[in-house]
């Protein structure tokens, strides 16, 4: 359930704000089901006198409570909680701030609050908080640029693996050879440069073939006697023929001790599936492992290509639900 107060709308989440958040949000749970509130102030005193082995606690104000309140409603609105903000109140007014009042009524607000199962939602701020961390290091990497000499290669022996899958004819791709090292040159993946460059090729229908359409999926080695990875890495791959198909080519085709899991895969509008696999290689370039395998980052790099794919290709893209004996 989503949107239960459309005109709550909150700030960019910052790595403080689900910090923050994580450490009020089961202050407000325990309280919950006592019908009793809390002053902005108590709430800091609680977090500060339970976490005082955290730096960022020492710092925290009452004055900043109103927005990680804010912070834990965007995350518990779609489980169909009531805001449980309304619990905190201001000392001098005995009653929430005006970012609550103004939209919903605090009094009914708490008696949903009281009689809501908080065991039934299942946050996550952890998990949350580590990929936002993850997100703000990549954002904060530098490019670091290139010779022309040094991204020539680079990019040509790239070319040289790639070549006989790209779904666009090379005499086209030779009309972009100097802004495709120009690219590489300015720190990116060739992969990055090159999935651009087919992105508008075949978008122009410059196409060598008519492609078929394709799938783009993440999966991961696990053991078949205990079904637990093997390797914290998932490969981003792609592929036309059969999901379960490739999946067993990728087990070697026999029974063995090791199995390959599909764990997402999206459906792409003919051509498109090869240009979106090279996108994620770049996109996660400082996070590869070794070819096409990448460190999982506990599972957030398939959150992040989750997100990354809905925002670049919703509109030629389809997540399949697959089998997860595949």
């Amino acid at each position: 359930m989503k949107d239960i107060y459309p005109e709550l709308n909150y700030p960019h989440v910052t790595e403080l704000d689900l910090l923050m958040a994580e450490l009020i949000y089961p202050i407000l749970v325990e309280l919950a089901p006592t019908g009793e509130t809390i002053t902005y102030k108590g709430v800091v005193k609680k977090v500060q006198d339970t976490y005082p082995g955290i730096p960022e606690v020492k710092s925290l104000h009452h004055r900043h409570i109103g927005r990680r309140l804010g912070t834990i409603w965007r995350f518990t609105e779609k489980y169909g909680c009531p805001h449980i903000g309304a619990l905190v109140i201001n000392q001098d007014t005995g009653e929430c701030g005006r970012s609550i009042t103004e939209h919903l009524d605090p009094e009914i607000e708490r008696v949903k609050i009281k009689n809501f199962d908080w065991s039934s939602v299942d946050i996550g701020f952890s998990q949350h908080l580590k990929r936002t961390k993850a997100a703000n290091i990549a954002k904060k990497q530098k490019l670091k640029k290139r010779k022309y000499d040094e991204a020539k290669n680079i990019f040509f022996e790239f070319w040289r693996a790639v070549k006989e899958e790209v779904p666009v004819a090379s005499e086209n791709i030779k009309t972009y050879r100097n802004e495709l090292i120009a690219t590489v040159q300015e720190g990116y993946s060739p992969a990055t440069a090159l999935s651009n460059i087919l992105k508008r090729l075949l978008s122009e229908n410059k196409i060598k073939k008519e492609p078929s359409s394709g799938y783009v999926y993440i999966g991961e080695y696990k053991s078949n006697e205990t079904n637990e990875p093997l390797f914290n890495y998932v490969k981003i791959g792609y592929t036309t023929c059969d999901v379960a198909q490739r999946a067993q080519s990728l087990s070697g085709g026999v029974i063995s001790p090791l199995k390959f899991e599909m764990k997402h895969v999206w459906k792409f509008d003919p051509g498109f599936a090869f240009i979106a696999e090279q996108y994620l290689h770049g996109f996660f370039d400082s996070y590869r492992e070794m070819g096409e395998f990448f460190d999982s980052m506990d599972g957030l790099l398939e959150e992040w290509a989750e997100e990354v794919i809905t925002s670049e290709y919703s509109d030629i893209s389809e997540k399949l639900v697959i089998d997860s004996n595949v």
